[in-house]
């Protein structure tokens, strides 16, 4: 597909939506892989949720890119990659489960607080262009990022990072 020339407001905004949609459907790959990587059933279950969430986001996207009458194939965005890259090679020296699941849950959040940010300032380019249709499924799909990242910290203080520490030596 041809790049345009990003001239305007809308144009930013489409180019965002693109790769933020690409960040989407990398993201859900990596999430099976992760959920195939946990110890904890409790983890395993709300990476589980997160899946149906991404899913739910997509089609909020495509919903999206359907009312802008734009392809939402465009921009690649490999910043999850470069995340995801970044945590495996971490994983490697992780024999324990328990830090691996503390280690998988700011794999998570990492990227979820990329995504809150690029869903937080496409939402805030719709409502300057008046396309309120769009801002509010945008709007939708924010407090749901919002809410799977409170999910995942509830679970890393209630569970994960207890066990994840261990007996400390000093």
């Amino acid at each position: 597909m041809k790049i345009q020339t990003i001239e305007t407001l809308t144009d930013l905004l489409t180019t965002n939506l693109q790769c933020i949609y690409d960040n989407e459907i990398r993201l859900r790959k990596i999430v099976s892989q992760l959920n195939d990587k946990t110890e904890t059933t409790d983890l395993g279950r709300i990476l589980t949720k997160y899946m149906k969430r991404i899913n739910e986001k997509i089609n909020r996207l495509e919903q999206i890119f359907v009312i802008l009458r734009e392809d939402p194939r465009g921009w690649e965005n490999k910043v999850i990659e470069e995340i995801t890259d970044n945590a495996n090679k971490i994983f490697k020296h992780i024999p324990h489960h328990d830090v691996r699941d503390a280690a998988i849950i700011a794999e998570i959040q990492q990227i979820s607080h990329l995504l809150i940010s690029d869903y937080g300032t496409a939402c805030a380019f719709a409502r300057s262009l008046a396309l309120e249709d769009v801002a509010k499924l945008l709007h939708e799909t924010l407090e749901d990022e919002k809410s799977s990242d409170k999910e995942f910290s509830v679970i890393a203080k209630e569970k994960i990072n207890s066990r994840a520490k261990g007996t400390l030596v000093f």
